[in-house]
């Protein structure tokens, strides 16, 4: 097959409407890398280059799709865009089939090796390994409840393959079901306990779930044992992050901000330890040098007339009468004070302008604690 004239629908890939705004792909982008990063770690060779193949095609996807000059050309492009004819060769009975899905699908032609495998399960329903390629296959075309059933078929013909319950509970995972895909996870984990994939795949479920200091525990030991391994690092690294940002007081569906002292500390030690693991992925890194920018700003000292926030609340008369009160009349009152007794007037003078400075020059993670309440 002339493999040159195949263009990828990154829409498809992301799942996501071709007029999907930024942030809703920036969202898709994220699900997508955490979904397929942990294959990096399957059993298999070709299971790996599959999840390497798709780990750079999401990168090219958001590269195009954040771009609006490339994004416009990508589009024109797509639009027009004719799938090229499927093979029409080897279609014989002495074709192995099984054989040849798995060699379409090294040449990252998913819906073609679905076909194929198809082909071979249609005519031996026994061979499991046909049944686990379908799976794969659909999982690259995001097909999850597809291949739930294609890995449950291959796991009912070889129910100890600890492979096919890895790779249905990335099915179970991509389709959303996360207590079935932990479960999944678990079993393959317990077939083959030397395997660490698989306490990885589970910690992706702790993530997916929201539980990051959950996914941080299962992790760590694993970092111990092996600070070389990059899935599990990064991984660890995406744990960290968001156990960080789990920490920080909510504003909005969204948005969060720091507003304590604790929150600025715990921040601090986590992200500094999701920083220095070893691991190669820009996105995760981009990520962190953001929240710790975050932090530091959170820390730095910020200046505001005291008294403005809240004579913006009142209407003008009361506002007009509290500024008058507190920069004139007040400091009048004090020189009054110690021309009269000048040292409680100087000493009064004195905690006026401690207090005043205290309260104009704050850090801002205690402006973000007022605004909150």
């Amino acid at each position: 097959m002339d493999t040159t004239t195949t263009l990828v629908d990154y829409y498809a890939i992301l799942e996501i409407p071709r007029t999907a705004a930024e942030p809703q792909i920036k969202e898709a982008v994220k699900k997508q890398r955490r979904q397929w990063y942990k294959r990096q770690n399957a059993p298999t060779t070709e299971k790996r280059r599959e999840a390497e193949d798709r780990i750079r095609d999401i990168s090219a996807a958001e590269t195009t799709l954040l771009d609006p000059n490339r994004r416009a050309a990508y589009d024109r492009q797509l639009a027009s865009y004719v799938p090229p004819a499927p093979e029409t060769d080897g279609a014989s009975e002495g074709q192995d089939w099984t054989a040849r899905a798995v060699d379409l699908l090294r040449q990252n032609l998913p819906e073609a090796a679905h076909g194929a495998a198809l082909e071979a399960t249609d005519r031996k329903g026994s061979d499991h390994e046909a049944w686990a390629v379908r799976g794969r296959a659909s999982l690259l075309m995001n097909r999850a409840d597809s291949a739930v059933f294609e890995f449950s078929e291959a796991i009912h013909l070889q129910p100890n393959a600890d492979e096919y319950h890895s790779d249905l509970g990335d099915a179970y995972s991509a389709r959303g079901d996360l207590p079935r895909a932990f479960e999944s996870y678990g079993t393959a984990a317990r077939l083959a306990p030397d395997n660490r994939g698989y306490p990885v795949s589970i910690a992706s479920v702790h993530l997916m779930a929201g539980r990051p200091d959950m996914a941080v525990a299962v992790l760590d030991p694993l970092h111990a044992a092996d600070p070389r391994d990059e899935v599990c690092s990064v991984y660890l690294a995406m744990a960290l992050s968001d156990w960080v940002w789990s920490t920080w007081t909510r504003t909005g569906a969204e948005t969060s901000t720091i507003t304590s002292r604790e929150q600025i500390d715990f921040s601090t030690e986590k992200l500094a330890r999701a920083m220095s693991l070893t691991f190669d992925d820009r996105e995760v890194r981009a990520e962190l040098d953001r929240q710790m920018a975050f932090v530091q700003d959170a820390q730095k000292i910020a200046f505001r007339l005291p008294g403005v926030g809240a004579m913006s609340e009142m209407d003008v008369g009361a506002g007009c009468m509290t500024f008058l009160g507190a920069y004139i009349v007040i400091p009048l009152i004090l020189i009054a004070i110690a021309s009269a007794q000048p040292v409680l007037g100087v000493a009064l003078i004195g905690l006026s302008a401690y207090a005043w400075y205290k309260s104009a020059f704050k850090p801002q993670w205690k402006r973000n604690a007022a605004n909150a309440k």
